[in-house]
Parts: structure tokens; C-alpha cells; sequence
């Protein structure tokens, strides 16, 4: 059987969209980008929701900030030297406002980009361009943001894991890219993608 492509990517969780002025990622506007996350917008004659999660920045040897790239081949090899991944199980992840880490939706079949490509006016849902940007793509009809309720309700069914207090999972990075092999983690994702392949509730995708 082939092997599911997996990426679990850590934004910020706030409905607003400000998250309090807390995220050090936010436009001058006050807003960060993961805002229009589960917001699906027209592109190339279909509906689709454009994602952002921030790989993180260095500095180069000019001492010129850069963003990191997202590197595709983690997920699988065979994009080693491509611009872009598909068929990708992208699953959100986020501190919720209870304190927890949790899954808050995911996309599935979608294309990665190694590049963050500019959100422009009209592949936004303000109409306007508020300098934001994404590097995932899906088909709206692909992507579930899951309710607060349902968060709420089920905490273990959809617990997020953190490298510090589950052993695996994010460490610094926003991205993980869940391509261990041990029997922690192939139990995790495993349970995980069931859940999120037999999920009937309520999708809060706009």
C-alpha cells in the first residue's frame, strides 16, 4: 500500500483572526495570515481554500532575513527537487483557547509549496490585498474546520502532540512531518487519519 502523505502544520487559533495581538506574524493591520485558512475563495474556475503556516525565518550570511522553505521532500522524497507536493493529507494544528493542543481541520489532497506564493486581491476574501501569504492548496469540498464545539467535546480524539509532553510531534518548528517510524507515532497518525476519514459532524469551511 502506498504510503499517505502527511504534513501537520501548527498556526495560531483565533477566530477574529487577531489573536489578541499576540502573533509576532501578524500584517500591519493587526491580522495574521493563517486568518483565511478555512475561508474558500475562486481560483482556476473552482473553489478552494488557500492555507498558510509560517516554516519559520534565518538569517543569511548578509544579514538579510529569509523566509525557511518548506522542505517537500519530508514528505516525500520523490519532490526532492520540486517546487510543490501533492496529494497531501494536511492536518491544522493549534493552542486552542482552553490551553490545549488540538487538531482544528485539515485538508485533504492538497498541494504543498516549497515557496510561500503571494495571496493577492482577488484570492482574497476581503477583496482587498492585505499582504498575506500561502503554501497550501485544496479543493474546499476537501477541507474541514472543525467547530469549537467539537473540539471542546472531544479533546482526546483530536489531542494535538508536542515533542515535550507526548515524546513526538512539534518541537519549534511548525511543521512536522510525522515520517518517524516508531510504534508511538504510526499508532498516533494512524488513529488519527481514521478519525479524520470517518468524520460526518459539522465543517465550518466557509
Amino acid at each position: 500500500m502506498e504510503k499517505q502523505r502527511i504534513l501537520f502544520a501548527n498556526v495560531l487559533y483565533e477566530k477574529s483572526g487577531t489573536n489578541n495581538g499576540f502573533s509576532k506574524h501578524a500584517n500591519s493591520g493587526g491580522l495574521f495570515g493563517e486568518l483565511y485558512n478555512f475561508n474558500s475563495v475562486p481560483k482556476d474556475g473552482k473553489s478552494v481554500c488557500l492555507g498558510f503556516f509560517e516554516p519559520g525565518h534565518y538569517t543569511d550570511k548578509q544579514q538579510v532575513k529569509r523566509s525557511r522553505q518548506v522542505h517537500i521532500e519530508n514528505i516525500d522524497p520523490v519532490f526532492a527537487k520540486a517546487q510543490e507536493t501533492t496529494g497531501v493529507l494536511v492536518i491544522w494544528h493549534a493552542v486552542v483557547p482552553n490551553g490545549d493542543t488540538s487538531i482544528i481541520g485539515w485538508y485533504k489532497n492538497a498541494t504543498v509549496y516549497r515557496e510561500y506564493t503571494p495571496r493577492t486581491a482577488n484570492l482574497s476574501p476581503s477583496g482587498r490585498d492585505e499582504g498575506f501569504t500561502y503554501n497550501v492548496v485544496a479543493d474546499k469540498s476537501n477541507c474541514v474546520r472543525l467547530p469549537e464545539s467539537e473540539i471542546r467535546n472531544n479533546r482526546a480524539k483530536w489531542s494535538g502532540c508536542r515533542e515535550k509532553i507526548n515524546g513526538f510531534g512539534f518541537g519549534q518548528s511548525n511543521m512536522w512531518y510525522a515520517n518517524e517510524q516508531s510504534a508511538e507515532v504510526l499508532n498516533y497518525v494512524s488513529k488519527l487519519v481514521d478519525e479524520i476519514n470517518n468524520y460526518k459532524g459539522q465543517n465550518d469551511v466557509t
